[in-house]
């Protein structure tokens, strides 16, 4: 698979409501980055903004810059789920700002990209980091909530050796996206078993897959 846009430095938007499976197919995305030999890294922004006013106490801030301009997919999940504070925003910025052009990013979020400015402290904070990540990004939109999802009747055929298993949506959803971004029939995908994500390599088969 050929992870094109990580190569092009594009970003990805994952819009989702609760339950639909947004990271899911985002940890599909940072196992297929890495079987690609690309750096990733998954974290959610409360953690890197601790993190972060760390590095500013410790002094290490501007060596954690260049670390996180290095990684060449990051995953940022629960993008601007609570609202920030100004200072936040502004280090964001600075992250945003140091990866634009140079590395991609993938931003899980409940809401549309106007609803990212309601989250942000200060109009003109949130116009340049809006403007920085949607210029040159992939959105996806994943339709529904974790009721309907119960409620749906698609199925996904994977092949794992000998064995056949179905599984609903939303890893039928992911799989198809998965494949758009990277390119290929064979992908590395999530499943859920027992409360925990187990990454494998699944060759997929979505049914009614278009000729």
């Amino acid at each position: 698979m050929s992870c094109s846009y990580i190569k092009k430095a594009h970003n990805v938007i994952i819009l989702c409501a609760t339950g639909t499976g947004k990271t899911y197919l985002a940890c599909a995305i940072d196992v297929a980055a890495n079987r690609s030999f690309y750096a990733s890294k998954y974290i959610r922004p409360p953690n890197l903004l601790v993190e972060i006013a760390l590095a500013r106490v410790d002094g290490s801030y501007r060596e954690l810059m260049r670390k996180y301009k290095k990684i060449k997919l990051l995953i940022l999940d629960e993008w601007l789920l609570c609202p920030l504070k100004e200072s936040e925003a502004r280090d964001l910025l600075e992250l945003v700002e140091a990866r634009s052009q140079t590395a991609s990013t993938v931003f899980c979020s409940q809401f549309d990209v106007p609803g990212w400015h309601e989250s942000l402290a200060d109009p003109t904070l949130a116009d340049a980091i809006c403007d920085r990540i949607v210029y040159n990004s992939h959105t996806v939109t994943i339709k529904g909530g974790i009721h309907e999802k119960a409620r749906r009747s698609d199925r996904l055929t994977i092949w794992q050796g000998d064995c056949v298993q179905r599984r609903r949506p939303p890893y039928s959803i992911c799989a198809v996206i998965l494949l758009s971004l990277c390119g290929s029939r064979c992908a590395t995908s999530t499943k859920y078993s027992g409360g925990h994500l187990h990454m494998m390599e699944f060759c997929i088969h979505l049914e009614r897959w278009p000729a």
